[in-house]
């Protein structure tokens, strides 16, 4: 009965044998279990969160359904659950076709209040960014925080903008990351 997948996702909470049993039925009740897992993905408890992750990890969920779940989660009025869907999408190597949304969803977080929300932002956003966001991503260059003009620096190159070149000529301590930047997939244009 679908109806017990609910207070089975509630169980995951617990520190002992419940929570790790109901972590294995869970993860063997695919693919009823995934849509309401993925609910799960950002949760505020802790335990929930990584067993989820680890659930939907195991069963190679669609990149898309957890992007679209991460996306909303960074929306939310609660710190750690904005907190959680930033590090989360931070780490993974998001697909070309999602790589917009990604960009635009971290943007509005490059003034965030919080450090670690901003910092995983910046760092999505010089990975992430399009190249109408290149303006954005120069305005970061500018900056004295490492890892913005870091961030920057990185969007700019990965796009190929030759307003990096001119940047890293202007500024001194831009030259040596420069320099340790894979620039593999940039053809510069003018």
């Amino acid at each position: 009965d679908e109806r017990a997948i609910e207070p089975l996702i509630f169980t995951l909470r617990e520190a002992f044998r419940e929570g790790e049993r109901a972590e294995e039925i869970l993860a063997d009740w695919w693919p009823q279990a995934e849509q309401p897992l993925v609910k799960h993905l950002h949760d505020k408890e802790h335990r929930v969160r990584e067993r989820t992750q680890r659930i939907l990890e195991l069963r190679k969920s669609d990149q898309g359904l957890l992007i679209t779940q991460t996306l909303e989660d960074i929306k939310s009025s609660d710190r750690d659950v904005r907190r959680s869907a930033v590090e989360w999408l931070a780490k993974l190597e998001v697909k070309a076709d999602l790589q917009p949304q990604v960009a635009a969803a971290a943007q509005p977080l490059l003034t965030d209040a919080n450090n670690d929300i901003r910092r995983h932002a910046v760092e999505m956003f010089g990975k992430y960014a399009q190249k109408e966001q290149a303006d954005e991503l120069l305005k970061l260059l500018e900056d004295k925080d490492r890892d913005k003009w870091m961030a920057g620096l990185t969007g700019l190159i990965r796009l190929g903008d030759v307003r990096a070149a001119e940047a890293i000529g202007r500024r001194k301590e831009l030259r040596g990351d420069a320099f340790r930047l894979p620039f593999e997939n940039a053809s510069f244009d003018r």
